[in-house]
């Protein structure tokens, strides 16, 4: 019977507190089988199509289940505590439990985890920050498989520090994000999203349609996604155009070689040295003369382009993801995930034209010296890149328990395929030799065309055993032990300035990697003390053996107090696609050229680089958890880390007279010393080292209505229970939740040593002439959302501080780099079923609106150099083309 709620059908109860009830209290209404589902889920999907059609969707209204978000009409209640296994006793770092999980205002796990990243992000840099994920406690094959989950599916979400990375067969440089589904749940999706920015173009648009059911260990995911996007051209946007590169016309330019004056006699006449002019019309036929050029002379007429060139590319893309997960046995769950996606771009390169080379010789030319000819044609479509996407995946994940300890076997095989093609200025060297260089006979050139494509097969398969091996005086010692072989294979052809190439490479890694957890105090004078140590040993195929160690220490004096330290020291290979990815020419790329102080377009290359080595690691890492509180959920974490890495593998920096020092093979300049080519592909450096501090601080508040705040006054003599705050409480949420987050992360020291006999660069507060990732000192977010029965919002603020390039002793030009703060809103409602709006419009009831604005106030990063004067390639518009951008988006669940 219900213990404190009030029957409304047989073996169900509304709850307005569940945190006393055992976890086996659960509603057996819904347990159907066999061919019951596949009807409900063929009538469901009948159903979503009616949608469209409000007329005829009335009826579309489906079976009553758990809520989905906001006020609900029956509940299921399961008061679940932690699983400690998960953490071996460790404590999570964050908990969201489910109202505060639907407070964000997220449509799916992935959107969620991108909401909460400051949060869940790692500080080491491992797997660019990303975290690790388990399911209900076990390992996944791969995160596709419950990325497009929905939020109301989780029962609550965990985030624990780095070090329990280790007990699950995780590298120690991911926190681990645990996922803990509801026992029961049964929904089809339906989701359309769409969104513009202020200042026009680029809109996007989105529909997904996904059926997900969850029972008990079965779980039955499809999901189908399409989105795109409308290209941002320069001419939407106020964009800088003035570079050094040589004037280009439709009309055409005429220049001197390497800046010399095109001819004496046309000097005489304008009394200046004359380098560059335009062409001017002339009827067919008609001979040039030297006199035509003075109107024009040293101040050639330049054409637009900006409707030829985009800041951000058209792109489409479709996925198809489907999971199934089924019980084996007792303890064996054998699940299964295909993916695949196919994603195409465009981006719009400028005009293309061409250049000739004419001698003094040629019968058409009227100079005494050699000159160049450049010109854009007209006749033809603007450059464009081309890029095509296409992946297929299937994960496998078996997991079972071996007495006390658990194991999994994981395995993955992968192909993804990338075909890009880029268009180039036409073909000068096949001029028809008899016709006029300077007239308009050469504008049926031919085009030029660069073509690559990337294909890469990964096949991995990893075996882990974990949990306790041993009692100690101070608890159970646990051992973790993962034995993991991974192949991948890489082919590419590129078909550069029309030399074809082929190149392959494929790479074998066997592993084997432990951690045991030792307790060594329990409840004594000091508090507990726990260490680990772990070890990976790895042998590539082609690079040998690599060895990482670690260890750590877990000190708790209190429960409110918890301390960390850990070391590690890791040697990492290059990827196959870091070595082997085809050479792409970027042309008309815009560049800052720090040693001449001026913008320039340049050819610039990017791809695998093939003499790329090794690099080794060392991290050092502390930090405390405190919780000074039992009345209130407030969490303060503090953070401090070092890192030195020796031959760091990295992006290729802005140029800067640093950089061109260091490596000067990778700066092309023509006679003149002008930049014109840049070869931007990753290179090993000699040493870079990093001291970084962050705190966090994140308060939670359970919001009460009146009625509720009656309800619990009532059964204060009651005992309560279920685990920590955020945990064991689900049910009739008459409330709401308010959470407030912030995080603070700030650089110590960053500095780079390129090559030896070279200064270090401190990056430090240093933005142009720095890596790719800037160099802000202080980064600062924070986050509350808010939510009522069924109706919330959020509010998302970011901040970093300025940078700077400071000009060295022979006054290169500095750049400045403002500060930048930008503010997210959105606000959603969730219509239920005994709502007012849902009664009228019964196609309405367990949708959700949401409208939101990102950038609320336009802000953009401003560089300025020395004189005040943004350099080209740099304006706020292309450094961020999109701005502000508002989108409104409507989702519904069909249960």
């Amino acid at each position: 019977m219900c213990m404190d709620g009030q029957r409304v059908q047989p073996d169900t109860c509304i709850v307005t507190d569940a945190a006393h009830l055992l976890p086996s209290v659960r509603s057996h209404s819904r347990d159907r089988r066999g061919s019951t589902v596949r009807v409900r889920f063929v009538r469901a999907c009948v159903r979503a199509l009616l949608l469209v059609v409000p007329a005829l969707a009335e009826g579309a209204a489906g079976e009553t289940a758990e809520p989905a978000g906001g006020v609900v009409d029956e509940v299921t209640v399961t008061a679940r505590r932690p699983d400690l296994d998960v953490s071996g006793g460790l404590a999570p770092e964050i908990a969201f439990d489910a109202p505060l999980i639907r407070s964000v205002g997220a449509s799916s796990l992935e959107e969620l985890l991108d909401e909460l990243a400051p949060e869940v992000s790692s500080g080491r840099g491992g797997a660019q920050g990303r975290p690790a994920f388990l399911v209900n406690g076990r390992r996944i094959a791969n995160f596709r498989e419950i990325r497009g989950y929905p939020p109301e599916a989780v029962e609550r979400l965990e985030v624990y520090p780095e070090e329990v990375a280790l007990r699950h067969g995780f590298r120690a440089d991911q926190k681990v994000v645990n996922v803990v589904l509801r026992t029961r749940f049964r929904a089809l999706e339906i989701e359309a999203e769409a969104g513009a920015p202020r200042s026009g173009d680029g809109e996007v648009g989105e529909f997904e349609l996904a059926r997900l059911q969850i029972d008990e260990a079965r779980r039955l995911n499809l999901e189908l996604a399409v989105d795109g996007q409308r290209a941002v051209y320069e001419a939407d946007r106020e964009i800088v155009v003035e570079t050094r590169a040589a004037p280009r016309s439709l009309q055409g330019t005429v220049s001197g070689v390497d800046g010399r004056e095109l001819d004496t006699a046309l000097t005489a006449l304008a009394g200046v040295p004359v380098t560059s002019a335009s062409l001017p019309v002339r009827a067919p036929g008609d001979a040039l003369a030297i006199e035509a050029l003075l109107a024009t002379a040293n101040d050639p007429i330049v054409t637009d382009q900006r409707r030829a060139r985009t800041l951000a590319p058209q792109s489409d893309s479709v996925e198809l993801v489907g999971s199934v997960a089924r019980p084996l046995g007792e303890s064996l769950t054998v699940s299964l995930t295909g993916t695949l996606e196919q994603a195409h771009r465009i981006s719009e390169l400028g005009l293309p034209g061409y250049t000739l080379d004419v001698a003094p010789t040629d019968p058409f030319s009227p100079f005494s010296e050699p000159v160049t000819v450049d010109r854009l044609v007209s006749a033809s479509s603007p450059l464009e890149r081309r890029v095509r996407d296409r992946l297929g995946a299937l994960d496998i994940t078996v997991t079972a328990g071996l007495g006390a300890l658990k194991w999994s076997w994981l395995t993955e095989l992968e192909r993804s395929e990338r075909e890009t093609e880029t268009d180039r200025d036409r073909d000068a060297m096949a001029a028809v030799p008899d016709s006029d260089p300077f007239g308009a006979s050469p504008l049926l050139l031919p085009a030029n065309r660069d073509e690559q494509t990337a294909t890469t097969t990964r096949f991995a398969t990893e075996w882990l055993l974990s949990g306790p091996i041993d009692a100690w005086n101070a608890g159970p010692a646990r051992l973790s032990a993962a034995l993991r072989y991974d192949y991948s294979e890489l082919g590419a052809s590129s078909l550069l300035d029309g030399v074809r190439r082929f190149d392959a490479a494929d790479r074998g890694r066997a592993e084997l990697r432990t951690s045991v957890d030792v307790p060594l105090l329990d409840a004594s004078r000091v508090g507990r003390l726990s260490t680990n140590l772990n070890a990976e040993l790895a042998d590539l195929s082609d690079f040998g053996t690599l060895h990482s160690v670690g260890a750590g220490l877990t000190w708790r004096p209190t429960q409110a107090l918890r301390m960390i330290l850990s070391w590690a020291s890791e040697e990492q290979a290059p990827t196959i696609a870091q070595l082997g990815d085809p050479i792409v020419s970027t042309p008309n790329r815009r560049v800052f050229d720090f040693v001449r102080g001026e913008a320039v377009t340049v050819d610039r290359l990017e791809g695998g680089n093939p003499a790329l080595t090794a690099e080794t690691r060392r991290t050092w890492r502390l930090g405390f958890r405190f919780e000074p509180f039992d009345a209130y959920d407030l969490v303060l974490n503090l953070g401090a880390s070092e890192s030195r890495v020796d031959d760091p593998i990295i992006g290729f920096p802005a140029p800067s007279p640093e950089i061109e020092a260091a490596f000067p093979e990778r700066f092309e300049r023509n006679a003149a010393g002008e930049l014109v080519g840049l070869d931007g592909r990753v290179l090993n450096v000699a040493e870079a080292f990093e001291r970084r501090l962050n705190w966090s601080l994140r308060y939670v508040k359970r919001l009460e209505t009146q009625a509720l705040r009656g309800a619990r006054s009532e059964r204060t003599d009651r005992p309560r229970g279920g685990g920590p705050r955020g945990f064991g409480r689900r049910g009739r949420d008459q409330g709401g939740r308010l959470s407030i987050s912030v995080r603070h992360d700030w650089v110590l020291e960053d500095r780079l040593e390129l090559a030896p006999g070279i200064a270090p660069i401190d990056y430090v507060g240093r933005s142009a002439g720095g890596r790719q990732t800037g160099g802000a000192e202080h980064r600062l977010s924070a986050r509350a959302t808010l939510s009522m029965r069924g109706t919330g919002g959020r509010l998302r603020v970011r901040w970093e501080d300025d940078t700077r390039s400071v000009p060295d002793a022979s006054g290169v030009v500095g750049l400045r780099t403002s500060s930048l703060a930008t503010v997210d809103v959105e606000v959603f409602h969730t219509f239920t079923r005994r709502g007012a709006w849902a009664r009228r419009l019964p196609w309405l009831a367990r949708a959700r609106v949401s409208v939101g604005i990102d950038n609320l106030f336009g802000e953009k990063v401003r560089v300025r150099d020395v004189l005040g004067a943004t350099p080209a390639g740099s304006s706020p518009d292309e450094l961020d083309p999109l701005g502000r951008v508002a989108y409104a988006e409507f989702r519904r669940l069909i249960r």
